[in-house]
């Protein structure tokens, strides 16, 4: 406990005298805008920092493929590529494969295909595919609920009854199995992510003038199941705050049909109950709607969420920050950094060089604002607001590292994108006669088993140091002239808890901070 306090006010005030005497500057530079002839149903950055246009086919062709189409940084548009083609061909909607779930992990994309002989998934990173394939001998087909899961793809079927059940297949041991069946009654089911290694599974009639009960279950990763103390409720859970605390969604319906409510607020998980701190409840019946969609999680447990407001009297947005106590209490948060909410707010809000950015769109033009965490001041943007050649009406998409930025149009779907490719050239000015302090750079970020953390020069930088959220060193790591990389591990080589780090450069003479986020 000694060494914690003694190291947290060196390490703040070895960073004090650079956060006094600088001043930051950004400089929004669009590099190149593209009109494509690419049609595409996902879009991934690549760990080179390469754009990946995915496509498949939405009717039954001949034959199938998986394809791609890769822009770079520099403007170059690679011609497609087919990546994967599925066995055999398409010659009615039975042999056909559709797409039924797309899930994006970090740089890469899982997609579930399936017609009414084979279920086949697709790991996908960049180029290069991984498959697995299995007999469909539970008949997934039509609009089924499907997602990955420890490992395990899961999805419902419904039988010639209706009913539905659920489904997993263990793609690494080549297993299917029945795990569920929802109540025979039962005509609106839901299943939902409950943290890392838990389902919610509900599941109502709609009519609860009915003397039956139909439980809502929790899943774990052994697929063990069992019931809450909820009934006749559809759940889902939107945004987790911690393993027993989330903002949701739920539906709560009148007897026999007579009308239904849909309710948002905190859920509480404890021992298999399930509590909720209702924030609204909006029946069928009411002129007027409202959503708090919560994006990111920011250090010191606050939250960005966009409040989104449709009436009679007109629709509004606004952007907030909640602050989370770790106890299932959440309030608004007035402190940095809080935005002016007249210029709409942000469609797209992210990390950039652990920085938070947010940009908005109005009047055919797009506002860039950085938000430097640490100082907790503002970072002018030259070159914003962007004019995006588009309208309001059409579909944007940003995806980001922390070098580029691509903005994605598709003014329909399906059909071809209008691709920009830009970045955020942060620089330091500062009144210290010393050199500015070095770009350090961190990707990716947040990360899971490792990042890698880069100087402008190996020359000034020996070594890099890691340090936690209460000023302890917990690793010091030699510079490489390629890149540095961290584990995630102490110097022990024990695995650190996911959460907040900061690396800098071991110098007496630059004392920069790169904040880096360790999940699970």
């Amino acid at each position: 406990m000694k060494s914690s306090k003694v190291i947290l006010p060196l390490l703040l005030l070895a960073v004090l005298p650079v956060l006094l005497l600088a001043t930051q500057t950004a400089d929004l530079s669009v590099l190149f805008t593209l009109n494509t002839d690419i049609d595409y149903k996902e879009a991934v950055m690549d760990t080179d920092s390469t754009l990946c246009l995915y496509n498949y086919a939405v009717f039954p062709p001949p034959q199938q493929i998986l394809s791609v189409r890769r822009i770079g940084p520099n403007g170059v548009i690679e011609p497609q590529q087919t990546i994967y083609s599925f066995p055999g061909d398409a010659v009615d909607s039975d042999s056909f494969y559709r797409n039924f779930h797309s899930q994006i992990v970090d740089n890469s994309i899982y997609f579930v295909f399936a017609n009414q002989d084979e279920i086949i998934l697709l790991m996908v990173s960049g180029t290069d595919v991984t498959s697995y394939s299995i007999a469909n001998v539970a008949g997934m087909g039509g609009a089924c609920k499907c997602g990955i899961f420890n490992n395990r793809v899961g999805f419902t079927v419904q039988d010639s009854e209706d009913r539905e059940h659920l489904w997993f297949w263990d793609y690494l041991d080549d297993e299917i199995s029945l795990v569920y069946s929802f109540h025979p009654e039962a005509r609106g089911t839901a299943i939902s992510g409950l943290g890392p290694d838990k389902l919610l599974l509900s599941q109502s009639d709609y009519d609860t003038g009915s003397p039956e009960q139909y439980p809502v279950m929790i899943m774990d990763s052994q697929m063990n199941i069992s019931p809450t103390n909820l009934y006749n409720t559809i759940v889902l859970p939107a945004y987790p705050f911690d393993e027993n605390h989330y903002f949701a969604y739920w539906a709560e319906f009148a007897p026999y049909g007579t009308w239904s409510a849909t309710c948002q607020g905190i859920m509480t998980v404890d021992s298999g109950d399930i509590t909720f701190d209702t924030w609204s409840c909006i029946s069928d019946m009411d002129p007027y709607s409202e959503a708090w969609n919560f994006r990111l999680a920011l250090p010191g447990n606050l939250h960005t969420c966009i409040y989104n407001y449709s009436g009679m009297s007109g629709d509004y947005s606004r952007y907030e920050i909640y602050s989370y106590d770790g106890q299932g209490n959440i309030d608004p948060y007035t402190g940095f950094p809080q935005v002016d909410n007249s210029l709409s707010a942000p469609k797209h809000v992210c990390l950039y060089q652990d920085k938070l950015l947010l940009i908005s769109f109005a009047d055919g033009q797009h506002e860039f604002r950085l938000a430097n965490l640490l100082s907790q001041e503002w970072i002018p943007v030259t070159g914003s607001p962007w004019e995006w050649p588009g309208s309001n009406s059409e579909d944007f998409n940003f995806i980001n590292s922390d070098e580029y930025i691509y903005g994605i149009r598709r003014a329909q779907f399906p059909g071809p994108a209008i691709v920009s490719c830009m970045k955020l050239d942060i620089s330091v000015s500062t009144d210290d006669p010393v050199a500015a302090p070095p770009a350090l750079r961190a990707y990716p970020n947040p990360f899971k088993s490792s990042v890698k953390l880069e100087f402008d020069s190996i020359d000034i930088c020996p070594a890099v140091e890691i340090y936690n959220l209460r000023g302890q060193k917990v690793r010091t790591l030699p510079s490489q002239p390629d890149g540095t990389i961290w584990d995630g591990k102490d110097a022990s080589g024990n695995r650190l808890s996911s959460g907040i780090y900061f690396a800098r450069p071991q110098s007496g003479s630059h004392k920069v901070l790169k904040l880096l986020k360790l999940g699970d």
